[in-house]
């Protein structure tokens, strides 16, 4: 038989027991999220940046096309202007005058200096006085106020 001292132990033995596991359950759930979050969180930052790397390298890829076909057209374009003021200077001139006038206009690629160009075909008297306006543009001081329109 059991005294009431010791069903007195037992009841408090099992009420601690009881806590102590609630509270044993309690800490380890907190713990497991815990380290759940902690291992989703890296995971996550793992997957986000592996993503953004291969988003980046494929926008990446897709805009340096996009800028070299810019590029070339523009180079093109470039290209037939120069080949066009080459010709407009042998008819006007003549083609001692055209090719000279051709290795000036290397490096001489934008629109407003191509179109300065062909006004001074026009308005230039002889191709030494075109030659001389080209050579004025192409100087790293751009004496370009000189020969203006």
């Amino acid at each position: 038989m059991t005294t009431v001292f010791q069903a007195n132990w037992m009841r408090w033995e099992e009420g601690v027991r009881a806590r102590a596991t609630a509270e044993g359950r309690r800490d380890g759930l907190e713990q497991g999220i815990r380290e759940g979050r902690e291992r989703g969180i890296e995971q996550g930052i793992q997957e986000g940046l592996q993503r953004g790397i291969e988003q980046g390298i494929e926008q990446g890829i897709e805009q340096g096309i996009e800028q070299g076909i810019e590029r070339g057209v523009r180079r093109g374009r470039a290209e037939e202007g120069v080949r066009l003021l080459g010709r407009l200077t042998a008819l006007k001139f003549d083609a001692r005058t055209a090719e000279r006038l051709s290795g000036l206009l290397d490096g001489l690629t934008g629109p407003e200096e191509l179109d300065r160009v062909g006004g001074w075909i026009i308005e230039c008297e002889n191709g030494r006085e075109l030659l001389s306006r080209v050579s004025a543009l192409r100087t790293p001081a751009g004496s370009i106020g000189r020969h203006g329109r």
